[in-house]
């Protein structure tokens, strides 16, 4: 596809200015913030008792995506595994348990026979227990026991990846008691290599695991938490992991995610400090550890963290499921690359929540919230928040060089007109009395305040556009303007 550059049509701050029928003219208001809302919580009834962690893919491959929820059970129920089936809609429409002997903690999903179905893997919580079981999907809803692998002792977490690039799934898995983290490298046919205990993570109390490229050398990394911090194991990209940096720390660290904060490209760790009631943010620098570690309070005891782009504005944004709090939490991201989340927002889920994935259930480009629900005493459930969708911008850009520019946008009403906006700094920008939408703010400055595109919003309401753009624009920021009811987007910045 041939890039043109996007002409940026002059709008002088002194002069009254026309942008797609709308009278823009500077004025004093204040700066815009980021915002998100979920409809009310609808709750889905679990098979058992005690979920542990969920995930979203789909497993039955109709296109919509599922969830698959581990659930601990009781010594007079042993658990099992549950499989729900979303329909696109954001409704958990059906479901299919396996796996009913004993009692699952961890759970991981990934095509380790090549079959192109999805296989889930669970592991066995308890003290004695070192058992990962590996479960064939079908694509039809039935799932048939592939291997049973033996891992450290009380295997917590798995996650699927693979960690010796031969195009085969691997499986890594966090152990609490013993050995701290095992690989299984796959042969593609469901069965696996012998247990390989990774010696870097001997001694450590696991309690969660996530993967990530930590220093961006495009080979998959492992982050732990532990009793004491978080620890990162680098991947060569045959299969061996090594010490890369530990956050540190004496607090117990309840459970990690990995995501790139601050927009530099690297992953970052986020991890939940469940008896302290917050959540940290640890920036890598790519190169030896964290440049930082930032704390933000939480609502109540933090069981669960994920991160996403909740509001589809280009930057990674943070959820947790609290447990004394209302259920759901979210921080999103200020976008100032520097890492900074704004302060949390919360929404109603279920009882005692125990941990929580993004996913887009009712197809409409927005990530919604899944939360396992203890609710002792009463039947467990998963509570489905689905996002209200907010008109959203994204910029993907080749800076500080310039060149080939990428520009998204979400939410729109479908086929209106909208209207692009650059401009050097932020500030304000307010559309004059007798304007169809008199009164709107734009967060954008006035200096060298441009119209850099305007046209339809596409016939969803999404729509991408291609451009290049200099190195002076590199840095600058882009808002976005739906005509037809006087919305606007987050302000992104070209970078």
């Amino acid at each position: 596809m041939i890039r043109k550059p996007i002409r940026f049509a002059p709008i002088r701050p002194a002069l009254v200015h026309v942008v797609a029928g709308l009278l823009l003219i500077a004025a004093p208001v204040l700066g815009q913030t980021p915002h998100i809302s979920f409809e009310p919580m609808v709750s889905f009834e679990a098979s058992n008792s005690e979920p542990r962690r969920i995930l979203s893919d789909d497993f039955n491959r109709d296109g919509h995506l599922d969830a698959v929820v581990s659930m601990w059970g009781t010594d007079s129920s042993p658990g099992l595994i549950t499989v729900l089936y979303g329909d696109g809609s954001g409704a958990l429409v059906d479901n299919t348990d396996f796996g009913n002997t004993l009692h699952w903690w961890g759970v991981a999903s990934g095509d380790f026979n090549r079959d192109q179905h999805r296989d889930i893997v669970g592991t066995v919580g308890g003290n004695a227990q070192t058992a990962v079981h590996v479960y064939r999907g079908s694509g039809g809803g039935a799932f048939a026991l592939m291997a049973s692998l033996s891992a450290g002792r009380f295997p917590v977490a798995a996650v699927a990846g693979d960690w010796n690039g031969d195009g085969m799934d691997d499986l890594a898995i966090a152990n609490n008691v013993t050995h701290g983290a095992t690989v299984f490298l796959g042969h593609g046919d469901g069965t696996f290599e012998p247990a390989a205990h990774i010696p870097a993570a001997a001694g450590l109390l696991a309690t969660d695991m996530c993967k990530g490229d930590f220093n961006r050398d495009g080979k998959a990394d492992l982050a732990i938490s532990h009793y004491s911090g978080v620890t990162v194991l680098e991947g060569d990209g045959a299969g061996q992991f090594t010490l890369y940096a530990s956050t540190g720390g004496s607090a117990l660290k309840h459970a990690v995610a990995a995501g790139d904060i601050n927009g530099d490209g690297i992953d970052d760790v986020i991890t939940a400090e469940q008896y302290n009631n917050r959540i940290i943010v640890c920036i890598s620098n790519g190169v030896n550890g964290f440049s930082s570690n930032t704390p933000y309070a939480t609502g109540g005891t933090v069981s669960g963290v994920a991160t996403t782009d909740l509001n589809r504005d280009g930057q990674v944004d943070v959820c947790a499921a609290t447990g004394d709090s209302t259920g759901a939490e979210v921080f999103l991201n200020t976008g100032d690359s520097s890492g900074t989340l704004m302060p949390r927002v919360e929404f109603a889920a279920g009882t005692q929540p125990t941990g929580v994935v993004a996913a887009d259930l009712n197809e409409d480009g927005f990530d919604d919230l899944l939360i396992t629900c203890r609710n002792f005493g009463d039947t467990p459930s998963i509570s489905v928040l689905l996002q209200v969708p907010q008109l959203a911008l994204a910029v993907d850009a080749s800076c500080p060089e310039g060149g080939a520019m990428t520009i998204t946008w979400f939410g729109a009403t479908p086929n209106a007109q909208v209207g692009l906006t650059f401009a050097a700094e932020l500030g304000s920008y307010v559309i004059r009395p007798g304007s169809p939408c008199a009164g709107t703010a734009l967060g954008l400055g006035a200096a060298q305040l441009r119209v850099a595109y305007r046209g339809a919003a596409g016939p969803r309401g999404t729509r991408t556009i291609n451009a290049n753009v200099g190195p002076v624009a590199c840095g600058k920021f882009l808002q976005l303007l739906d005509a037809a009811n006087c919305t606007t987007s987050n302000v992104a910045t070209i970078r």
